[in-house]
């Protein structure tokens, strides 16, 4: 039998494996806290194999002789700081953490038997992580004051997290203890309904030179107290900056690479933000967002820099709330991010939701936008709320964009709006197109010069709709009609000249119960007879128990279609699609 010590390297071994890939499938999300959807089995399959691994080792140690206890400290560390450290992140406080019970803390266990006491006891770091709050995760002061006696020089990280005012005891331990031993804080996260002043006047006496993570956040909508110049302002190691209804000091801070701005105060401007970026030009990630039902703006006398800020590193851009078209528009217009960019804008203005085109004209002016290979539009009508219309655009590819936002429909019907879409789309490298749903895009004329703007296309994707849809959500079939209109100016050429694949997610005409509409048949015809022939046709009858249509494909219908294209798929039901999964789906499909 293996010894104890090779059991705990072909342990270390395959947990690295699982905590590798595990990183690969966290850096292939989307960086804002959604799990990816892109992800292939091959991946889930490499890490669940790791994992299982690792499992059928620690079971082997755990049958042997000596057991478990005969694991080496370095590695009992290792474990340990897996889960004991787990809310070190870039933004810690996403949700509450009534859930943790401290299971994993080194003071439960160093119970274990007196090996696991000997090593807790001989490595300070995993002490470093100190706790304080008001809800029922957490073990109190006295816990804390423990922590850090233990954790000796070791590097500390620290959470605060209360619902109530932070108490005077845990206030007067804080300032005056924890205060002091700000050298070696390396992330410090406080979240409270309010900030007691003093605490702040107190850190911003003391220096930290070793800080890399920094989340200042308040859950109180009551005026920001004006953030002083924290840790005396020496901090030439910090990373991550996470703040929430309150300023900071952007004058300061030079070596930032993830910026979080919730909710800033109205007084905070855009400017500002500028500001900050210009001082730290290796910066990655940018999230903005407000709840305010007034919207972020950028003031009309803020002068924009001379020429847009590279940031050539910068490869996450997120702005969501309430933030104002022209907030999103000049603040994209003043700076140039990497060009593997992923940029997504989920915003809505309840108060004069209109120029939505400048958005869109500044998003067709950023270089990231040639790398984009498959655009999703969308417009239709919010549930609820009838009067507020919603716009959708994706792209994907080497770089991303996700738009969502409310906009006045007449602004989208104009033509501003359609010169900036077409500006957009011209400007992408667009293979594949989807179209779940326009409510303002209508007519043939309007999207023939859609179409004439992708030459590139080769696959149409259309759906999915609702078998009873609502207003802004039924399917439109002018754009089938558009794709065989030929243009006189253009030597009587067809819109999307490569265009060979279309994807048909629900019935076209639900309330005709047939797959094979009029214009779907006509779509087919009029391309193959103008030697533009659509060669492969995908129908999809379900996505994830969302039926479209109250029967299934009637077999005439079928043999029909395959009269008229060279290859019918036929997929009963699929998993809910997403714009960067389908080539994988039906690669697995047919494989399996």
């Amino acid at each position: 039998m293996d010894t104890p010590k090779v059991l705990a390297d072909a342990f270390t071994h395959h947990l690295d494996g699982f905590m590798n890939t595990l990183s690969k499938i966290v850096q292939g999300g989307t960086n804002f806290g959604n799990f990816p959807l892109d992800l292939s089995d091959n991946v889930l399959d490499a890490a669940f194999e790791k994992l299982a691994l690792a499992t059928s080792y620690i079971r082997t140690i755990k049958n042997s002789h000596k057991g478990v206890c005969s694991l080496p400290g370095e590695l009992l560390d290792k474990i340990f700081s897996f889960t004991a450290y787990h809310l070190d992140d870039f933004m810690p406080f996403s949700t509450r953490l009534q859930w943790m019970d401290l299971r994993w803390h080194p003071s439960i266990l160093s119970g274990v038997c007196r090996y696991w006491r000997a090593v807790t006891l001989s490595y300070p770091s995993m002490w470093s992580t100190i706790y304080l709050g008001d809800t029922n995760g957490y073990a109190g002061l006295d816990f804390a004051q423990m922590c850090l006696r233990r954790s000796y020089g070791s590097l500390l990280r620290v959470y605060i997290d209360c619902f109530q005012p932070i108490p005077p005891e845990t206030y007067f331990w804080t300032s005056e203890t924890l205060a002091s031993q700000s050298v070696r804080f390396k992330s410090f996260h406080f979240r409270a309904p309010m900030v007691d002043e003093r605490l702040l006047v107190v850190l911003a006496e003391c220096p930290a030179p070793q800080l890399q993570n920094l989340s200042l956040q308040l859950t109180s909508r009551a005026l920001p107290p004006q953030v002083p110049t924290l840790f005396a302002g020496f901090l030439p190691e910090l990373k991550r900056l996470t703040t929430s209804f309150c300023s900071i000091w952007p004058h300061h801070l030079t070596t930032l690479t993830h910026i979080c701005l919730d909710d800033p105060p109205m007084a905070l401007q855009a400017a500002q933000i500028v500001e900050l970026l210009a001082c730290n030009l290796q910066v990655e990630v940018l999230t903005l967002g407000s709840t305010s039902t007034r919207p972020m703006s950028l003031e009309e006398e803020v002068l924009e820099p001379a020429a847009p800020i590279s940031l050539p590193q910068l490869r996450d851009i997120y702005i969501h709330g309430h933030c104002s078209t022209s907030f999103c528009a000049r603040l994209l217009n003043a700076i140039r991010p990497a060009p593997t960019a992923a940029i997504q804008i989920e915003c809505k203005e309840q108060r004069r939701p209109t120029t939505s085109h400048t958005l869109v004209t500044a998003l067709a002016r950023l270089p990231f936008v040639g790398n984009l290979s498959a655009m999703k539009l969308a417009t239709h009508l919010t549930p609820g709320v009838l009067t507020t219309p919603a716009l959708s655009i994706q792209g994907t590819g080497i770089s991303s964009l996700d738009l969502r936002y409310s906009a006045d429909i007449h602004e989208m019907a104009s033509n501003q709006y359609m010169a900036a879409l077409l500006s957009l789309l011209s400007a992408s490298g667009t293979c594949e197109l989807w179209i779940e749903r326009d409510l303002v895009i209508t007519r043939e004329p309007l999207w023939q010069r859609i179409f004439f703007s992708l030459p590139l296309v080769t696959r149409l994707v259309l759906g999915p709709w609702d078998r009873y849809p609502i207003l802004g959500n039924a399917p439109d079939t002018s754009n089938l009609t558009a794709l065989c209109v030929i243009d006189e100016t253009l030597g009587r050429a067809l819109p999307c000249p490569l265009l060979e694949e279309l994807v048909v997610i629900g019935q076209l005409k639900p309330a005709l119960d047939r797959w094979l509409t009029p214009e779907l048949k006509d779509f087919l015809l009029s391309r193959k007879d103008r030697g533009f022939p659509i060669r492969k046709l995908t129908i999809v009858e379900e996505v994830k128990k969302r039926k479209f249509g109250g029967d299934k494909i009637l077999a005439g219908d079928l043999e029909a279609l395959k009269e008229m294209v060279a290859e019918v798929i036929h997929l009963t039901e699929i998993p809910k699609l997403h714009i960067r999964n389908l080539d994988e789906y039906l690669r697995q499909r047919r494989e399996h």
